[in-house]
Parts: structure tokens; sequence; C-alpha cells
């Protein structure tokens, strides 16, 4: 694998952004330019499945560890619990030392191909954030990576968030949590096991579907007929009938069953919405560094960072109104969820002209 080749053994700089990059530095865009544009939906799609992967791991393994740690050696929940937290933190430590040191150095590559060129101007952070919206002013294109990002980003938080919160209401409604029923605090693992293991189930059986259809939406999104933006506008359209239809059917009844089986197709739905919007995003900023006038290194890593926080305001967003509202109707998160995939939508196939 090139990536975790020593230095010494690799192959010219890959940049997934801009190509080929030789031992001076430079960019070779024009003889794959046609080659990957074909191949962008398929690098994102192996992104895709990296996180479905992780989302799957980390609902059948993670999200279960409290229980099996109370179950298996007797723990008090609070201690299991954070024993759960200190796990986790200890496996992220490990992995940070295993890419700190096998993984690719991009800034050491950077720096050596800088000596026989000119230094790069050392910009502050808020500099670097102008020149990335800067670049997405006339730039329909990247503008939509952005909102595409944002709505991926709460898509996230909704399927492992709110998902587990409408599971949590209605076993608290039916008594099915403990020795009180009907109490409006959110039931915990102890007194509502079954609950508690169902949630996973739902949350597991969205990420399973995105993990399964993430290398069709590469593909999908490397047809040069239909491309990134009609894939992005596919999956927001699958989130959209996905998040309303759960709000139009929890919403027929004082108490909603999400066992049914057509809450779990509302939930694939919405599972196959997040990983389009993150392929087709990702895929449509990968074929910005292809473009004659984005070769600069510093403006990709801005318009980079700038996805990155579209993506963060994104969990703010629905987070903080999701949540408040969630308090009053438990199906408000999903209503704004499906609220922002219709304006991607019409961003998308009205943005820009």
């Amino acid at each position: 694998m090139i990536f975790w080749r020593p230095s010494s053994e690799r192959p010219p700089f890959l940049s997934p952004l801009l190509g080929p990059v030789d031992g001076a530095g430079h960019a070779h865009t024009a003889p794959r330019s046609a080659a990957s544009r074909e191949k962008n939906g398929r690098l994102s799609a192996l992104l895709g499945v990296s996180t479905g992967l992780g989302a799957v791991f980390s609902v059948s393994v993670f999200l279960t560890l409290p229980v099996r740690l109370s179950g298996h050696f007797d723990l008090s929940r609070e201690y299991s619990l954070r024993l759960s937290y200190l796990l986790l933190g200890g496996v992220a430590f490990v992995v940070g030392i295993v890419v700190y040191f096998a993984a690719y150095d991009s800034v050491k590559q950077k720096r050596e191909s800088s000596r026989s060129h000119e230094e790069p101007s050392q910009l502050g952070y808020f500099a670097l954030l102008r020149k990335g919206v800067q670049a997405s002013r006339n730039d329909h294109q990247i503008q939509l990576a952005y909102a595409g990002a944002f709505v991926a980003r709460s898509t996230t938080v909704a399927t492992s968030v709110f998902i587990p919160l409408v599971v949590y209401k209605y076993y608290s409604a039916i008594g099915a949590c403990g020795d009180h029923p009907n109490v409006t605090e959110i039931p915990n693992q102890s007194d509502c096991y079954d609950g508690y293991i169902f949630s996973a189930i739902l949350t597991g059986v969205a990420q399973v579907v995105a993990l399964v259809s993430s290398p069709l939406w590469g593909i999908v999104a490397d047809i040069r007929r239909l491309g990134s933006r009609v894939t992005l506008v596919a999956a927001s359209i699958f989130g959209s009938v996905g998040s309303f239809c759960l709000c139009i059917f929890g919403s027929t009844s004082a108490i909603y069953d999400p066992r049914r089986v057509s809450c779990f197709v509302w939930v694939s739905l919405i599972g196959l919405s997040q990983i389009g919007t993150i392929i087709s995003s990702m895929s449509l900023l990968s074929q910005v560094g292809q473009r004659d006038s984005m070769r600069n290194h510093q403006v990709i890593g801005s318009i980079s960072g700038i996805y990155s926080l579209c993506g963060g305001v994104g969990i703010l967003l629905i987070t903080k109104i999701g949540g408040t509202w969630s308090d009053t109707w438990v199906f408000g998160p999903f209503l704004l969820l499906g609220i922002f995939n219709v304006l991607l939508t019409l961003f998308a196939v009205f943005g820009g002209r």
C-alpha cells in the first residue's frame, strides 16, 4: 500500500485533489484530468466505506460497551459508563500514535518540494478561512460541496442521537423502562435494556444500509451523464422522503411504535441519504483541485477547512435546535433535517444559474 510505505519506497506523491506530484512539487493535472474525473466518486466511496465500517463497529461494539461491562464484570452503571469512556480514549490514543508514525507525511513532502521553489506564505487562521470563502464566491461547485457537508453531518447526528431518542420515548411511554412509566427523563441502559438494544439495532440498520450502498453511490457519481451533482440531488431526495415520512407516520398516533417495518424503511432512507451526501459532496470537492485555476495547495487546504467547518455548523444547529424541539415533539429534528434536504435539493438544481 502506498499509504504505508517508507518514504524511500514510495512512488511520486499522490494527491487526491491535484493528482501525482513529482519530486519538484509540480502537480501533473493535464494528463490525468479525464481519468481522474472518472474515479472521484470511487475514491470518495472508499472513504464512505471506511466511514460506514466505523459506524457499524461503533454501534455494534462501542454503543453496547457499558451494558457488556456491567453484565460481565458486575459493575455499577456509573462505573461501567466511565470505564467505557476510558477504553474509547485509549483506543483513540493508540490509533493516533499509529497514524502519527505510519501515515503518509504530506507536510514533509511539501517542505521537501518547497526547497527548490519559493517558500509558501505563512498566513494566519482567519486569512486562510477568508481564502476558502473567497474561492467559493463565484463557484457553485464549491458552494454545493459546502452545503452537502452541512446536510451530511446533520444527518449523522439525526441517525446517531435522535433515532435512539424516538426509541427511548416509546419504551418509556409503554412502561417498559423501570418502575416509572411516562417519565420525562430519558431512560438509561440499566432500567431500559430492551429499548437500549433496539435503538442499537435500528441505528445499526441505517449504518449497514449506508455501508452497503456506499460503493453504488461512488459508481453513480462517476457516470458522466449523471455526475456528483445529480448524485447529491438523489441523496437529498432520499433524505427528504425518509425524514418527512418518519414525521408523518410518527404523528398518526400518540405513541409511535418504532418497531414497525415502515420505521426501518424510513431510517434506511435516511442512512442512504447520509452516505450519499458524504460521497457526492466529497467528490465535488475533489474535482475542484483538478481545475487549472485551483492548483494552489494553500487554497485547496482552505477550501477543505471550510468544508469541515460547514459540517460542524450543521452538527451544532441540528443538535441545538433539534434537541430543543424534541423536548416537545420527538420528531422535530427529523422535520428540520427534511427541510435541510429540501433546501439542498433546490440549491443543487437551481443554484448557480
